[in-house]
């Protein structure tokens, strides 16, 4: 038997021919729908298709927002280095700054990071006159940490270079287009912050 794909669907041809066959209706059964092959190969490449898309643009997504981050980071460290501090103790002094008072263990959960790291952290800092930890007056084990007048002062010379630093960043952007990127940073930020908790409530 020879088969033929056309518009109509896929029907059977004479050899010899090439004329179509048609079958002999059968006065017991309904007429079954014909199967249109070309456009049900059609939805499910667009569907392919789609989903390549999206996977591709979420992957290029990802990798510029961890890019501009990196560069975010070297260009940081760049302009610090002439003052004498690291990105990463710019941001222990920049959240204690906002944070007066938190013990290593908040202070390592706002940074993301181990304990342990927090307190080799804290410990040069304190060395350097930039950090002062006090006893914890309801917990005799728990220290609070506090910025010093040292470390305020490098903050407020640290925070122009900051400043310069996104400035140059978002050269060529409008007011508009830098208030849009801002709330769409915000979003994510958000979503990204919600859906883990969100995923923790609904197991249980």
């Amino acid at each position: 038997m020879v088969y033929r794909l056309s518009e109509g669907g896929l029907g059977r041809v004479d050899p010899k021919s090439g004329d179509a066959l048609r079958d002999a209706p059968d006065p017991t059964h309904e007429p079954a729908e014909p199967i249109d092959l070309l456009s049900h190969i059609k939805r499910e490449s667009l569907k392919i298709i789609s989903i390549d898309i999206s996977y591709t643009f979420m992957k290029n997504l990802g990798t510029m927002l961890a890019d501009t981050s990196r560069l975010l980071r070297r260009s940081f460290d760049v302009r610090a280095r002439g003052i004498g501090v690291t990105r990463a103790q710019w941001q222990v002094l920049t959240t204690l700054s906002r944070h007066e008072g938190v013990n290593q263990g908040g202070l390592a959960e706002l940074l993301d990071v181990e304990p342990i790291t927090v307190c080799r952290m804290v410990d040069r800092l304190q060395e350097a006159g930039l950090v002062e930890r006090r006893a914890d007056p309801a917990d005799r084990r728990s220290w609070r940490l506090f910025p010093t007048a040292r470390a305020h002062d490098l903050l407020a010379e640290l925070r122009p270079l900051a400043e310069g630093l996104i400035e140059e960043a978002l050269i060529g952007l409008d007011i508009g287009e830098r208030e849009q990127l801002h709330d769409l940073l915000d979003r994510i930020c958000d979503n990204l912050s919600r859906r883990p908790l969100e995923a923790m409530v609904s197991h249980g």
